[in-house]
């Protein structure tokens, strides 16, 4: 008689992949504590972070005085332990086991996040409009902006008097994207090279410079 294969309910593939992805989960945790970048360095520096900061932040905002238990990197640092992300105490925030088990299993889903920068007229608007998908959400300058003043045909005539408000409402995209792992993609388009090195340091982003409409680089700050 012929064998019969079953999909799985929960990953719909046969064989079963979640077997593979389950032990792989393992594996790592496995690796222990100190094989994965805690050393006793991190160690050291956390119990002293926790002794300055001793209340979770997230429990703390909502009035309540509850302990904390965990040194939490707010940009995720992706295994990457030697980089600014890591050992920057910016990106440093103190949670209870509630809340950093809460935020780890939703960065398990967070979606990428692109940050493009070019000169002008390189297609850095372009680029992003041919990748994303339905669902990504996006920060595009000139689309903002148009949307915000009536009748605005010519992007080089962008009020001024605008820009420290788009400023503010970029940076609170840009935290948003930080603090909330949400799982949709995201894209920045930033003209300024530094500045979108930068955002893509502060998201744990992908960069891609375009020079002449091609692809110069794309690199991984994570």
């Amino acid at each position: 008689m012929p064998k019969w294969t079953y999909a799985c309910t929960t990953c719909h593939q046969a064989p079963c992949k979640c077997n593979s992805q389950r032990a792989n989960r393992m594996a790592n945790h496995k690796r222990g504590a100190n094989a994965r970048g805690y050393t006793y360095r991190w160690q050291k520096a956390s119990k002293v972070y926790l002794v300055n900061n001793p209340l979770c932040v997230r429990c703390k905002a909502t009035g309540k005085a509850v302990p904390a238990a965990h040194v939490d990197h707010v940009v995720p640092h992706r295994g990457s332990t030697e980089g600014d992300l890591f050992w920057d105490e910016d990106n440093w925030q103190a949670l209870c086991a509630r809340c950093h088990g809460t935020k780890t299993h939703r960065e398990g889903a967070m979606g990428e996040r692109w940050v493009v920068t070019g000169c002008a007229g390189c297609g850095k608007s372009t680029y992003v409009e041919q990748r994303a998908k339905a669902g990504d959400l996006i920060w595009d300058y000139d689309v903002v902006i148009a949307s915000l003043v009536a009748g605005l045909d010519n992007k080089r005539h962008n009020p001024p008097t605008l820009i420290p408000l788009m400023e503010q409402m970029r940076h609170t995209f840009i935290n948003y994207l930080r603090t909330d792992a949400t799982k949709a993609t995201a894209w920045v388009i930033a003209a300024n090279p530094t500045t979108a090195a930068k955002i893509a340091r502060q998201t744990g982003g992908f960069l891609v410079n375009l020079a002449g409409g091609r692809e110069k680089e794309n690199g991984a700050f994570c």
